[in-house]
């Protein structure tokens, strides 16, 4: 990435300036990439914890039931007629 930025900074120099600017770009982007990836198993862990957490800490997100959960439930011809005959 690093030559690729350095490819378009000196074509923005020889040819056209906007290539140039997508230089200095990929340039502060393959920096930021590279902080970010020395970071990246921690953030992943983070993630993992706080989505373990908000899963632990709401009682809603268990629920299996489809009236409570709102979900969609396919039921087979004998179930329905099992409900319609129960009503």
């Amino acid at each position: 990435m690093l030559l690729l930025a350095l490819g378009c900074y000196l074509n923005g120099v020889y040819v056209e300036w906007p290539f140039a600017l997508v230089g200095v770009f990929l340039k502060f982007s393959l920096i930021v990439l590279v902080a970010a990836q020395e970071y990246m198993m921690s953030l992943v862990g983070f993630g993992t914890a706080l989505s373990a957490a908000m899963y632990a800490g709401n009682p809603q997100m268990a629920e299996t039931d489809p009236i409570k959960t709102g979900s969609i439930v396919l039921k087979t011809d004998l179930a329905l007629q099992r409900d319609l005959l129960n009503t």
